[in-house]
């Protein structure tokens, strides 16, 4: 009887085992969760040549894009909203410049200005919430 149980117990593990793997895949396939240097749950991202944001459930780790931002001088609106852990935020031109940094990060609104080619750099640690990171063009100050 108990190599019975044993036995019994042994399938069920292998069939827990093989729906955990196989949600998982599902996850990740459908775009629900990723897994790698970083993990996202419920990640739904938009970029383009001169923006980046996603809003999400969870994220941890670090995600990067470049920005091609042209060669005039524009703002970069910067909007994050934290409800659970913290996130940093880098950006950086080409040259070196560090155009902002910040590291744990509260719902707050920046702008700075920015030009040429930009790396956007996201580090979070079980942030839920969302970031984005949006180009306009310089005001004009000729009458």
């Amino acid at each position: 009887m108990q190599n019975k149980n044993k036995l019994f117990n042994s399938k069920k593990l292998i069939i827990t085992l093989v729906a955990v793997i196989a949600l998982a895949a599902i996850m990740q396939f459908t775009g629900l969760a990723s897994f790698g240097s970083y993990a996202k749950v419920l990640f739904f991202e938009n970029k383009g040549e001169t923006n980046w944001g996603a809003h999400y459930y969870m994220l941890t780790g670090k995600l990067s894009k470049i920005l091609h931002l042209g060669d005039e001088k524009c703002y970069l609106d910067i909007n994050v909203e934290t409800d659970a852990g913290n996130i940093s935020l880098l950006i950086k031109g080409a040259d070196g410049t560090t155009y902002f940094h910040k590291k744990n990060i509260q719902t707050s609104s920046y702008s700075v200005t920015a030009t040429g080619t930009v790396r956007a750099t996201v580090i979070a640690e079980g942030h839920r919430g969302s970031f984005s990171i949006e180009k306009h063009n310089a005001k004009s100050t000729n009458p």
